[in-house]
Protein backbone atom coordinates (compact mmCIF):
# COMPACT_ATOMS: atom_id res chain seq x y z
CA UNK A 1 0.00 0.00 0.00
CA UNK A 2 1.67 3.68 -1.25
CA UNK A 3 1.81 6.00 1.74
CA UNK A 4 -1.07 7.93 0.46
CA UNK A 5 -3.71 5.22 1.01
CA UNK A 6 -2.23 4.17 3.62
CA UNK A 7 -2.54 7.74 5.14
CA UNK A 8 -5.59 7.84 3.86
CA UNK A 9 -6.77 4.73 5.04
CA UNK A 10 -5.47 5.69 8.73
CA UNK A 11 -7.66 9.16 8.44
CA UNK A 12 -10.83 7.07 7.91
CA UNK A 13 -10.46 4.54 10.72
CA UNK A 14 -9.57 7.19 13.42
CA UNK A 15 -12.84 8.99 12.31
CA UNK A 16 -14.50 5.73 12.76
CA UNK A 17 -13.02 4.74 15.73
CA UNK A 18 -13.43 8.51 17.03
CA UNK A 19 -17.38 8.85 16.21
CA UNK A 20 -17.77 5.13 18.13
CA UNK A 21 -16.52 6.31 21.40
CA UNK A 22 -12.83 3.44 20.52
CA UNK A 23 -10.53 6.48 20.75
CA UNK A 24 -10.98 9.15 23.79
CA UNK A 25 -9.38 12.40 22.88
CA UNK A 26 -8.50 14.86 25.26
CA UNK A 27 -7.65 18.75 24.62
CA UNK A 28 -3.92 19.31 23.76
CA UNK A 29 -3.05 21.56 26.98
CA UNK A 30 0.17 22.68 27.64
CA UNK A 31 1.14 21.72 31.11
CA UNK A 32 -0.54 18.05 30.89
CA UNK A 33 0.91 17.33 27.39
CA UNK A 34 4.12 19.34 27.75
CA UNK A 35 6.06 16.92 26.17
CA UNK A 36 4.26 16.91 23.01
CA UNK A 37 3.92 20.60 22.59
CA UNK A 38 7.71 20.72 23.49
CA UNK A 39 8.91 18.00 21.02
CA UNK A 40 6.50 19.67 18.39
CA UNK A 41 7.94 22.94 18.72
CA UNK A 42 4.43 24.11 19.48
CA UNK A 43 5.06 27.20 21.84
CA UNK A 44 5.94 29.99 20.83
CA UNK A 45 7.09 33.28 23.09
CA UNK A 46 3.36 34.30 23.56
CA UNK A 47 2.16 31.25 24.36
CA UNK A 48 1.11 28.12 22.06
CA UNK A 49 0.90 28.33 18.21
CA UNK A 50 -2.44 26.57 17.59
CA UNK A 51 -5.99 27.23 18.72
CA UNK A 52 -5.89 25.89 21.69
CA UNK A 53 -10.07 25.33 21.51
CA UNK A 54 -9.57 23.20 18.82
CA UNK A 55 -5.98 21.04 19.63
CA UNK A 56 -6.73 17.68 21.23
CA UNK A 57 -4.17 15.03 21.42
CA UNK A 58 -4.37 11.01 22.43
CA UNK A 59 -1.73 8.93 23.91
CA UNK A 60 -1.60 5.31 22.64
CA UNK A 61 0.69 3.18 25.12
CA UNK A 62 -0.66 0.00 23.66
CA UNK A 63 0.65 1.45 20.29
CA UNK A 64 3.35 3.41 21.63
CA UNK A 65 2.05 6.61 19.97
CA UNK A 66 0.79 9.76 20.34
CA UNK A 67 -1.48 11.34 17.71
CA UNK A 68 -1.99 15.04 17.78
CA UNK A 69 -4.75 17.40 15.98
CA UNK A 70 -4.97 20.90 15.63
CA UNK A 71 -6.05 23.94 13.87
CA UNK A 72 -3.12 26.23 12.59
CA UNK A 73 -2.64 29.88 12.96
CA UNK A 74 -3.92 30.53 9.37
CA UNK A 75 -7.33 29.95 7.47
CA UNK A 76 -7.99 26.20 6.85
CA UNK A 77 -4.70 24.55 8.56
CA UNK A 78 -5.48 21.58 10.09
CA UNK A 79 -2.27 19.26 10.91
CA UNK A 80 -1.97 16.06 12.43
CA UNK A 81 0.93 14.77 13.83
CA UNK A 82 2.00 11.26 14.69
CA UNK A 83 4.48 10.89 17.56
CA UNK A 84 6.46 7.48 18.47
CA UNK A 85 6.78 7.60 22.31
CA UNK A 86 10.52 7.76 20.74
CA UNK A 87 9.88 11.12 19.86
CA UNK A 88 12.13 9.67 17.10
CA UNK A 89 10.37 10.17 12.69
CA UNK A 90 7.38 11.97 13.91
CA UNK A 91 5.26 12.06 11.15
CA UNK A 92 3.37 15.24 9.94
CA UNK A 93 0.15 15.07 8.01
CA UNK A 94 -1.31 18.63 6.65
CA UNK A 95 -1.45 18.52 2.60
CA UNK A 96 -4.28 19.22 1.15
CA UNK A 97 -5.00 16.24 -0.28
CA UNK A 98 -5.80 14.98 2.93
CA UNK A 99 -7.79 18.37 4.17
CA UNK A 100 -11.81 17.05 3.74
CA UNK A 101 -10.59 14.10 6.09
CA UNK A 102 -8.76 16.17 8.97
CA UNK A 103 -11.27 18.66 8.92
CA UNK A 104 -13.67 15.45 9.11
CA UNK A 105 -11.79 14.07 11.87
CA UNK A 106 -11.47 17.44 13.65
CA UNK A 107 -15.10 17.78 14.00
CA UNK A 108 -15.31 14.04 14.54
CA UNK A 109 -13.19 14.79 18.25
CA UNK A 110 -14.76 18.15 19.01
CA UNK A 111 -18.52 16.20 19.40
CA UNK A 112 -16.82 14.21 22.08
CA UNK A 113 -16.40 17.79 24.41
CA UNK A 114 -19.42 20.07 24.96
CA UNK A 115 -20.12 22.90 23.19
CA UNK A 116 -22.22 26.10 24.28
CA UNK A 117 -24.55 25.17 21.10
CA UNK A 118 -25.52 22.10 21.98
CA UNK A 119 -26.21 23.06 25.88
CA UNK A 120 -28.58 25.92 23.82
CA UNK A 121 -30.03 23.62 21.46
CA UNK A 122 -31.12 20.72 24.29
CA UNK A 123 -32.23 24.05 26.66
CA UNK A 124 -34.57 24.90 23.68
CA UNK A 125 -35.90 21.22 23.46
CA UNK A 126 -36.94 20.46 26.59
Amino acid sequence: MNDELLTINFLKSLIKKTSSGKLQWEYLDEEINDDLVIELDLKGPEGPDFDTDNAFAIRMPDQNVSIVVYRGDFPNAIVMHVVPNTKKNILTIHEAIYIALLTELLNTIKRQFPSPYDFMEQFIKD
